[in-house]
């Protein structure tokens, strides 16, 4: 039985992977030593927040495409919506003093954007 090594595209891969995971790892230390590690841990949080918002958007338009195989525009539209209905309504009612606001605002604006979605 013989042991078969790996193959040349591999390799390349790994070293590809190294190369990409040194230079992470040296602009990472750039950023903290010019910045600051809270700097440079709000701007990840802020980097995965909106990648977030991306990949929610881009899988609206795959899942709507995949079963009717139409783009639908509106999509990004009642994103935007709910964006602002959350905001108005978290916005008011924590100015009234709740503390469970998040969530309130949150189950508001999922009924009234599932409304609008059947509507259109």
């Amino acid at each position: 039985m013989s042991v078969s090594s790996p193959t040349v595209p591999s390799r390349q891969r790994l070293a590809w992977a190294a190369g990409l995971g040194s230079l992470v790892v040296m602009f990472s230390w750039w950023y903290i030593s010019t910045y600051g590690f809270a700097v440079f841990l709000q701007q990840l949080i802020n980097g995965l927040q909106r990648g977030s918002l991306y990949a929610l958007i881009a899988l609206g338009f795959t899942m709507v495409y995949g079963i009717i195989e139409l783009i639908n525009f509106a999509h990004g539209d009642i994103f935007m919506f709910g964006a602002y209905i959350a905001a108005f309504v978290g916005g008011a009612w924590l100015g009234q003093g709740y503390w469970i606001t998040f969530l309130g605002a949150l189950v508001v604006n999922m009924v009234i954007t599932a409304l609008l979605g059947v509507l259109i």
